[in-house]
């Protein structure tokens, strides 16, 4: 695994910039990207989660991929409200969470943290 980030703030702006990278990687299949395309960014954070801690077998990565998928399948319902960005960065998290290199109350700090200190309203 490579190095996992040790204070809020750096859990954070690694999410930050892993939402980017998967903003852009979704724009370079859909330059306009549905609301149904964006649904995508989900699949992208388990992939990102694996690549930052560099799990490279690929059955781990299916768990992850399936927990997080379900997780926001529930969460879908309960935050209907919640922009994209702010759903790939519950993903990203939540798949940390599952891999357990964070906890979910830390997970949850760093939401509050990225609430607080970032723009999410970037992209929607």
């Amino acid at each position: 695994m490579s190095a996992i980030p040790n204070r809020v703030r750096h859990w954070a702006e690694e999410a930050y910039h892993s939402m980017l990278k998967a903003w852009e990687m979704l724009e370079q299949k859909y330059p306009k990207p549905s609301s149904r395309e964006k649904l995508h960014l989900i699949t992208y954070a388990a992939v990102i989660c694996g690549i930052n801690r560099q799990v490279k077998d690929k059955d781990k990565l299916n768990t992850i991929a399936w927990h997080v998928y379900d997780k926001q399948a529930q969460d879908m319902v309960k935050h209907r409200d919640h922009s994209f960005s702010v759903k790939f960065l519950m993903a990203y998290l939540d798949a940390n969470v599952h891999l357990g290199v964070i906890s979910e109350k830390r997970a949850l700090e760093v939401m509050q943290h990225l609430a607080d200190n970032f723009d999410l309203s970037i992209k929607t």
